[in-house]
């Protein structure tokens, strides 16, 4: 199993995507002040997590998959979840860059007319903005490159060191006299794939 995750910027709320070799992917949650997880939902596709971005507060993701439907062949969409649960509040066609600008705003990039509404609704309040300017907003990539055989490394909002080996979820703590000590913080290695359904909460904005 391979790990990827993402930092919320202003809440210590991370979401891991818990990838299996046959195209599932689940999502987790996890309160980076506790260390404590929540698993969520499975999805089947090519999750393009280079292009996944997290609102500012850590309580919505957008996210982009590819899946392969008949008889129109494969087919992208972009969409907005509560984590940790794919389940869309609103999912339009197509992929591209994207991100939040704020816990309320998001831009999505594309060429007029490129995203059709699937499902769900925006709530007043809550702004989307279209664009067409390639390159403006970051891509963070695919695959990260990570050291010591990691999947994904990164520094979480208390500043400490955490990363993913064989599905297994790393901290770095360091010790009275400096050393810096690695210690598992959770085992996704076994997870398979089991039906979850999304909790009312997950469902609404």
């Amino acid at each position: 199993m391979k790990i990827i995750g993402l930092m919320a910027k202003e809440a210590p709320i991370s979401v891991l995507f818990c990838r299996q070799p046959a195209k599932w992917t689940r999502m987790v949650r996890w309160n980076t002040a506790d260390d404590t997880f929540e698993r969520g939902q499975w999805v089947k596709g090519r999750l393009r997590i280079g292009y996944a971005n997290l609102s500012p507060d850590g309580s919505k993701l957008l996210y982009q998959l590819s899946r392969h439907q008949a008889p129109t062949g494969r087919r992208h969409f972009t969409a907005i979840c509560r984590p940790p649960y794919f389940t869309s509040l609103v999912c339009w066609t197509g992929i591209g860059s994207c991100r939040f600008w704020t816990d309320s705003a998001v831009e999505l990039d594309g060429p007029p007319g490129y995203r059709q509404l699937v499902s769900g609704q925006v709530p007043a309040g809550f702004r989307v903005e279209m664009t067409n300017q390639p390159g403006r907003i970051e891509y963070i990539g695919n695959e990260p490159i990570s050291p010591n055989g990691s999947s994904w490394s990164d520094t979480d909002q208390s500043g400490r060191t955490v990363y993913a080996r064989n599905g297994i979820v790393y901290a770095v703590d360091v010790g009275p006299t400096g050393a810096k000590v690695e210690r598992p913080l959770a085992d996704f290695s076994q997870d398979r794939f089991e039906e979850v359904i999304a909790p009312e909460w997950a469902t609404k904005w």
